[in-house]
């Protein structure tokens, strides 16, 4: 994990000039951001290890293997991963902008209940809880360069 954040800072160095005399100026409203994604991180992976330990209601709900359920639980952490290194270097770029970070966070949360909501109203349909769980974590990596 420690290497990741590595990499990314790396990354913020390089774009914004370190060492060419450029100065950062950070706000102190970032740090109500970084507060408020960080209750967000707590929450998304205490929700993600709570359905795991309930998976037997979804094993006889939705008939499919323990393991599908666990994979389904899991899903969202590698599509926050893969999109966090993209949406960072866009953002240092300057082509993600705060406001359509906000607009698509917001739109990936709402595609993600809706995905969950369609799953749970018919049983057949457990692709759309891990649809659901892969726009989590799009959500999720959409926050990371906001607190930034």
């Amino acid at each position: 994990m420690r290497l990741y954040f590595v990499f990314i800072f790396k990354i913020m160095e390089k774009d914004l000039g370190k060492g060419s005399g450029e100065s950062v100026k950070l706000y102190k409203v970032r740090w109500i951001f970084l507060a408020v994604i960080t209750l967000l991180y707590f929450t998304y992976i205490f929700s993600g290890f709570s359905v795991s330990q309930i998976n037997i209601i979804f094993v006889q709900y939705f008939h499919v293997t323990y393991a599908a359920v666990d994979w389904a639980t899991i899903g969202s952490y590698p599509t926050t991963v893969i999109t966090t290194f993209v949406l960072v270097r866009l953002v240092y770029k300057g082509s993600a902008k705060f406001r359509f970070l906000s607009v698509a966070m917001t739109s990936f949360v709402i595609a993600s209940h809706v995905a969950r909501m369609i799953a749970f109203a018919n049983s057949h349909l457990f692709a759309f809880i891990v649809l659901g769980q892969i726009f989590n974590g799009v959500c999720a990596a959409l926050s990371f360069p906001l607190c930034l």
